[in-house]
């Protein structure tokens, strides 16, 4: 019966303690906010090359390397 009442104790502050730990491993804010940035970025990134290689496309000739809409696109290209 002590051996009983013992396990019983133990079994409980072991799940006790599962539950404290549980609860610490929450997301930080700042983690959430850098995560959801860099997924903004990424879109932003992806749309900046389609609209790049849309306009390639739909250039005859391409986009001329002096326009204001290349450097804007391209800001560290090559624009000889």
């Amino acid at each position: 019966m002590l051996s009983n009442m013992i396990n019983t104790e133990n079994n409980l502050r072991k799940t006790t303690l599962k539950e404290e730990t549980m609860d610490e491993k929450k997301n930080s804010k700042l983690g959430i906010a850098s995560f959801i940035t860099s997924i903004v970025a990424g879109i932003n990134i992806f749309i900046l090359f389609l609209t790049a290689g849309m306009m390639e496309t739909s250039t005859p000739g391409g986009i001329d390397s002096e326009s204001i809409v290349s450097v804007v696109l391209c800001p560290f290209g090559k624009h000889a």
